[in-house]
């Protein structure tokens, strides 16, 4: 990367030890393995509960895993799995449905471009229903995005599409 290359020529650097976007759990393997224990959390995690409506496996855990056990295709040349976009649905309507957060409060994010025109094609009837029996609801409020796409962005539940399950 280009910062990569004018550290290594010796250009001065600062390194900001401090994050205030991840929960304190969801932040330790990175502040271990990538940063040699130097980042610290500016969050005290039980200011950020988890959002009702998702079946959470660990009270204390602000991360879950859900499987799908369907095999993923192709969409185009990239990589899909329509199972798993309607796991996604439920998921989302379990949120949507407690009332805790917003549809604006919650990111879908995936590495794969066919499994976000999945996703849309899965979860945006749905969403257009909302609109119906409430206009202040846009049908950009759920976003739903590449890796890529989504770099640098924050919402309050960041729902992760893998894809694939082997």
């Amino acid at each position: 990367s280009l910062y990569s290359r004018l550290v290594e020529a010796g250009v001065p650097f600062r390194f900001l030890d401090t994050q205030y976007r991840a929960h304190p759990m969801l932040m330790e393997f990175s502040a271990s393995s990538i940063y040699q224990g130097k980042l610290k959390s500016g969050i005290d995690g039980s200011k950020r509960k988890q959002p009702r409506g998702i079946p959470w496996p660990s009270k204390e855990c602000p991360a879950a895993f859900f499987p799908s056990d369907a095999e993923e295709h192709l969409d185009g040349e990239s990589k899909a799995n329509e199972v798993e976009a309607r796991i996604l649905l439920d998921l989302v309507k379990g949120v949507f449905k407690a009332g805790e957060i917003g549809l604006q409060d919650i990111g879908i994010v995936t590495p794969y471009k066919g499994q976000v025109r999945v996703l849309r094609k899965v979860i945006q009837p749905w969403v257009l229903g909302l609109i119906a029996k409430d206009p202040s609801i846009s049908e950009r409020d759920l976003e739903m995005a590449s890796v890529d796409n989504f770099q640098g962005r924050e919402k309050e539940l960041i729902i992760f599409s893998a894809v694939r399950c082997n």
